[in-house]
């Protein structure tokens, strides 16, 4: 906590800070001089800057070094109309500890010099050569206040002899340009294995020892000629771990030790060690996540022999730790021997892959691959494909099935369907066995249709605002009948018609129920069915048949549950007291209709941008629904009927979980977080309604990173611009998995971290702008070769080669992130 709020004074000192420099706070009136002097020779311009530090007062270095350190880095800007500088370079820092926060600083003290050089545009401009320099940063004094730095300097001329004494060479300046260290260490390959700076001295001294019992730190090196090789092993205690080297990789602060190692002897020149691929920790208490190592981390560096390597040692400092203690840790240790095989073969794998640029172990692995770099936009792959083998095909088929039943998108039809049979049932004394035969063969007959004939016309229906509009107005219709509002009696002459041929009309309302759940289910079940789809588009005789039967699996797997469920309502009736137990069910399922035309609703709502029908307001008329229908069932209040004389126990049951339910849509509705069907199932975006915590719903809601809505050539630019790959995010405003997908799986943090080094273009095809619509479809079928939401492609956006697609949803955050980090690669 108290690091929270250190770190959070600092970004708010760092904001008021000009306002102090301002009103006479600033460096002129603290415990810091800076004077400036510089010297023209030739086109070159050096410049000296002068630094004045009282005691117990430092200066921040331009990298701050420890992972999560908290400081401003000082940052230095030229600014000149007639010469080009490099990055200013600073003297060797020190290393202070920062144990608040479990890091450590780079800082300066005392009087030092900071040197720069420039390239004049024209040495003839030399007399009459201008400039000034700005510093940015802040001083502190040793366990004290922090003062903001914010000095605009002029040039004193030439100065003493004394600041031109340690002036850089020029090398040094454009090594520091590239990010590389300077001077390069004596003996050390140069064929790009490891990172200069971290091979650099980190150490100024041996860390003191800290050993602990729940951590043994051993080393072994080897000989191979003039090739050095050492393996630093921690091992740790059940339920302990270490944080990695980098502790995270977007940015954000990270609350732990990072384990800092360097390989100490005089007789190697060492590249940087390189760690074991690590985890990402999160613990119980909701603190940031970090990258971590468990059970036995083993280390691995090369080096290139140069004399004795008998004094070899592994400096290392951080700390260890389980889910509720933290022990910092410290030690120099010397080798121990050989080793064993296994450990070098393993270091040896992982340094070879780091250094040569290889994919990491994080690569791969999305449900539907990837396409190798180079392929054209529309050489995407076809999940499936043709080539498949038959008995893979019908898996595929079955496996979509199950996957598209347990999306919300299916769930309102549960309770239309037991109410649809209720009303069958009550009709025919309990006997619906062969009207469900007929439900389910309906429903797989409608799915193959759809696949041969209609499928891309379904589509379009289904997620049209109409669609769900009437959808919705009908279901408020028949929870009317529910309650007994309304009759249904049709006229004379129907039901006249209706006696001469009372089957024919049964099963002309289960044909209607079976496309009806079709239609709403659409939303999910089309990524299966856009892949059967594009396997169609040669036209082959062979390609139908396949989609036939595909289809048919499909539908089949969808029908089976709606059989059993369209079953419920005759083993009720069936049972004793049937009209008091059909009147109770039907009046329930009317409220479960109201709930169902509500979301129906919300979807023309979102589409059509009316702004009635809030998240909050959604869940507030949710929450009202449940606690009528709980009040209904414990005989609180008569609808349709008399009162219940005893309220039994099963009823009793039914209503404590609409009640349940009831407070769980009042909290969501009071702001907090739900999970991710509720997510899914409620409107995207919020209304200040009285009692809501505004904040707290739009934080899933409000991404970090810049979106592109609907527009994929503006999104493509911004790409190119910005030298970021593209992510096309294939969506619709009524698609209940993309929505899921969108306010769930996206924010996770290492979704986001990926994302955040993206450009989103976030691609609706179902708005009321038909040709933006269209020109979204065409850019589907030519990147995914397909028609269903969501599809998400990864693009190179220069070239617009095809990286990796995926169709559907995918909501584990580690596969998700482990899919999109292709597009980094």
């Amino acid at each position: 906590m108290i690091r929270f709020l250190l770190a959070g004074a600092l970004a708010l000192f760092q904001l008021v800070a000009p306002a102090f420099a301002q009103f006479g706070f600033g460096p002129d009136d603290s415990h810091v001089t800076f004077d400036l002097y510089h010297r023209v020779e030739g086109d070159e311009v050096q410049v000296a800057i002068r630094v004045k530090l009282d005691r117990h007062w430092h200066l921040y270095h331009d990298e701050l070094g420890g992972e999560g350190a908290v400081a401003a880095p000082t940052v230095i800007t030229f600014e000149s109309d007639s010469a080009e500088f490099f990055p200013a370079i600073l003297p060797k820092p020190e290393r202070a500890e920062q144990p608040d926060f479990g890091t450590w600083v780079w800082q300066h003290e005392g009087r030092f010099v900071i040197h720069g050089l420039g390239e004049l545009d024209d040495p003839e401009d030399a007399e009459d050569f201008d400039f000034t320099v700005k510093i940015e940063g802040q001083i502190c004094e040793t366990d004290g206040v922090c003062i903001p730095v914010d000095e605009t300097l002029t040039s004193k001329g030439a100065g003493p002899d004394a600041v031109w004494d340690d002036m850089p060479p020029y090398e040094a300046f454009v090594a520091k340009e590239k990010g590389e260290a300077w001077p390069p260490a004596e003996g050390e390959a140069q064929d790009g294995g490891g990172d200069a700076d971290a091979a650099s001295a980190i150490f100024d001294e041996a860390p003191e020892a800290l050993e602990v019992e729940e951590l043994d730190v051993t080393l072994h090196v080897r000989e191979d000629g003039d090739t050095v090789e050492a393996v630093v092993v921690f091992d740790m205690d059940e339920h302990w771990h270490i944080g990695g080297d980098v502790l995270r990789d977007d940015g954000e602060e990270a609350w732990a030790a990072p384990t800092v190692l360097e390989l100490r002897g005089e007789g190697v020149a060492w590249s940087a060690p390189v760690f074991p691929e690590p985890y990402r920790f999160q613990d119980a208490h909701g603190s940031p996540w970090f990258f971590a190592h468990e059970g036995r981390a083993v280390v691995y560096a090369r080096g290139e022999k140069t004399g004795d390597v008998s004094g070899v040692e592994a400096w290392y400092t951080g700390q260890v730790c389980d889910d509720a203690v933290c022990l910092p840790i410290a030690g120099a240790v010397a080798s121990s021997g050989a080793g064993s095989d296994a450990d070098f073969a393993a270091g040896r794998a992982r340094y070879d892959a780091v250094t040569s640029g290889g994919a990491s172990d994080t690569d791969g692995g999305g449900a539907d691959g990837a396409i190798a770099a180079g392929g054209s936009g529309g050489d995407a792959p076809d999940t499936g494909g043709k080539n498949e083998g038959l008995l893979q095909f019908l898996l595929l088929a079955v496996g979509g099935g199950l996957f598209a039943l347990v999306m919300p998108c299916t769930y309102p039809m549960i309770p239309i369907t037991i109410s649809f049979f209720t009303k069958q049932a009550d009709a025919r004394g309990g006997s619906v066995l062969p009207l469900s035969l007929a439900y389910g063969a309906g429903i797989i007959l409608i799915f193959v249709l759809i696949g041969v004939i209609l499928g891309p016309l379904i589509l379009v229906f289904a997620t049209h605002w109409a669609t769900n509009l009437i959808i919705g107005l009908a279901f408020l219709f028949f929870s009317l009948a529910l309650f007994g509002a309304i009759n249904l009696q049709p006229p004379a002459f129907l039901m006249s018609a209706a006696g001469k041929a009372s089957m024919q009309g049964g099963y002309l309302g289960v044909f209607l129920m079976g496309a009806t759940l079709v239609v709403t289910s659409f939303t999910c079940t089309a990524p299966f069915v856009g892949t059967l789809l594009a396997a169609a588009a040669s036209g082959e005789e062979s390609n139908l048949t396949r989609i036939a039967l595909g289809m048919g699996i499909f539908g089949l797997t969808m029908a089976v549950p709606f059989f059993f469920l369209s079953l419920v309502p005759g083993r009720i009736s069936a049972m004793p007291k049937g009209g008091e137990w059909m009147n109770t069910i039907k009046v329930t399922l009317g409220f479960v209709e109201v709930a169902a035309a509500l979301k129906f609703i919300s979807n023309a709502d979102v589409v059509l941008e009316w702004g009635v029908l809030s998240r909050e307001l959604f869940l507030l008329l949710w929450a009202v629904l449940a606690a009528l229908a709980a009040a209904f069932l414990f005989g609180w209040i008569q609808i349709k009927g008399k009162r219940p004389e005893e309220v039994g126990a099963s009823r009793s049951v039914f209503a404590i979980a609409f009640l349940l339910f009831g407070v769980y849509c009042w909290h969501g509705y009071t702001g907090h977080q739900m999970d991710n069907i509720m997510t899914a199932l409620a409107p995207p975006y919020s209304s200040a309604l009285p009692g809501h915590a505004s904040s707290a719903v739009a934080g899933p809601q409000a991404p970090t990173r810049v979106i592109v809505e609907d527009d994929y050539d503006a999104a493509r630019e911004q790409a190119i611009a910005q030298g970021k790959p593209l992510f096309l995010n294939f969506t619709g405003h009524t698609c209940v998995n993309c929505r899921q997908m969108e306010l769930k799986t996206f924010p996770k943090p290492a979704v986001a971290a990926i994302l955040n080094r993206m450009v989103e273009a976030r691609l609706h095809d179902d708005s009321t702008d038909k040709e933006r619509n269209d020109r979204i479809k065409a850019l589907k079928q030519r990147f995914a070769n397909t028609i269903g939401n969501p599809t998400y492609v990864l693009l190179d956006p220069e070239s617009e080669t095809v990286v990796a697609v995926r169709k559907g949803a995918l909501m584990d955050e580690q596969e998700f992130a482990d899919w999109l980090s292709q597009g980094l690669n």
